[in-house]
């Protein structure tokens, strides 16, 4: 009888070790504040698959809802990073309308200008003349001059872009390049 206490007593001491150093303790969750639209996915924070995003580091204006009137603007070896998101209201009727660029972290509301929206049977027109400084991540100032085109469902337009870069407040370049801006 003592024999078989021994046993039961080792055998539940063994099996109480053994349960003990066999699961980890649990992991407390970390607790991410994640700014603008970024989400905490398992502990990182990421932007939702619905939105665009942009530049290398997360920030209020770098992960942006896919939403009516919002398109990536990606151009290769531009200026700046070459990725843009340009926002405006398709469903303003007037000529001359608000937009946004999002790049490089920031939100450029109209500059001192707005954006002149031409309507057109094979596809929507717009122009924006002249934006003010931009500064990009190199710290490089640019400002831009844009017409483009839509296609007829409004849902891609291609951009010509003009650019000039300041330095000092002083011309350092001027260039051009095409966008592709898609929903």
């Amino acid at each position: 009888m003592k024999t078989n206490q021994l046993f039961s007593l080792l055998f539940l001491l063994s099996l109480i070790i053994f349960l003990s150093t066999c699961c980890p303790e649990p992991v407390e969750p970390v607790e991410l504040n994640c700014v603008g639209n970024y989400q905490n996915t398992n502990g990182d924070c990421q932007c939702p698959d619905n939105y665009f995003e942009i530049g290398n580091e997360a920030s209020e204006y770098s992960c942006i809802e896919k939403r009516e009137g919002v398109f990536l603007m990606k151009s290769e070896g531009c200026f700046c990073d070459s990725e843009f998101i340009f926002e405006m209201d398709l469903s303003d009727t007037s000529s001359v309308r608000d937009f946004t660029l999002y790049f490089n972290g920031e939100s450029y509301l109209n500059f001192p200008t707005s954006l002149n929206y031409i309507e057109k049977e094979d596809g929507d027109e717009i122009q924006v003349n002249g934006t003010g400084d931009m500064k990009c991540a190199d710290g490089i100032l640019y400002t831009i001059e844009m017409t483009g085109k839509f296609n007829p469902e409004r849902t891609e337009m291609t951009a010509e872009v003009n650019f000039l870069r300041l330095e000092n407040n002083a011309f350092i370049e001027s260039g051009s390049c095409t966008f592709l801006l898609t929903k």
